[in-house]
């Protein structure tokens, strides 16, 4: 894994990790444990800068979310959020984020309310930034399946069966409630409302 040191990309993710506080729902919710796509689109130009969330999936020691984002900025993110410890209306005080996008990176941080701590990079102190990875399909409209596991007070990362991190402590007063999440990037990388923020995602496996 190698870190990506291009500067737009940093920018845009200190821009979407310090908006985090602004998540909405998406809907609808999907079926536990079915193989139903759940399709989620934004269109406005307003919605820049935010990152929406599913209802809560479930609580689980062991969740598999297969992804496909068919529109869009490439650098605009996806994945799952857990471990935090208060969620209303969609929105979290603190949690841990698992996020990929198609450009080929990943990140895998926490947010404790004040700041964040990367969790791929431990130098790294009060942001995060993405990573490479070869284990990701690139590009819009490919698959790409994320894994959490949880155990032992612990939460091992996987990208389509690769594991890229493990070890990661889990906040003693955390949830272990699980919702599915994508961002949409800046206003000048998005072209809203020509071309939507277009992103669909499923269960294919889970345990509790």
């Amino acid at each position: 894994m190698k870190r990506s040191f291009n500067i737009v990309l940093v920018l845009f993710s200190a821009f979407m990790f310090f908006s985090c506080g602004s998540t909405k729902k998406i809907a609808p919710k999907a079926e536990l444990f079915s193989n139903v796509w759940v399709d989620n689109s934004k269109m406005s130009a307003q919605d820049c800068g935010k990152f929406y969330t599913s209802p809560e999936l479930g609580r689980f020691s062991s969740i598999e979310v297969e992804f496909k984002k068919t529109s869009g900025s490439e650098a605009g993110t996806f994945g799952l959020v857990f471990d935090y410890s208060s969620q209303k209306d969609g929105i979290c005080s603190d949690y841990i984020r698992f996020e990929i996008n198609t450009l080929g990176e990943y990140a895998i941080y926490s947010f404790d309310g004040t700041k964040y701590k990367d969790f791929v990079d431990s130098s790294v102190e009060g942001t995060a930034y993405f990573s490479k990875s070869s284990a990701i399909v690139q590009g819009l409209s490919s698959l790409n399946t994320l894994k959490v596991d949880f155990q032992d007070g612990t939460y091992s990362f996987f990208i389509n069966g690769t594991k890229v991190l493990d070890n990661v402590k889990s906040a003693s007063d955390a949830k272990k409630g699980f919702m599915a999440f994508f961002s949409v990037a800046k206003p000048e990388e998005e072209s809203l409302p020509d071309t939507p923020v277009s992103v669909s995602y499923r269960i294919v496996n889970a345990a509790r």
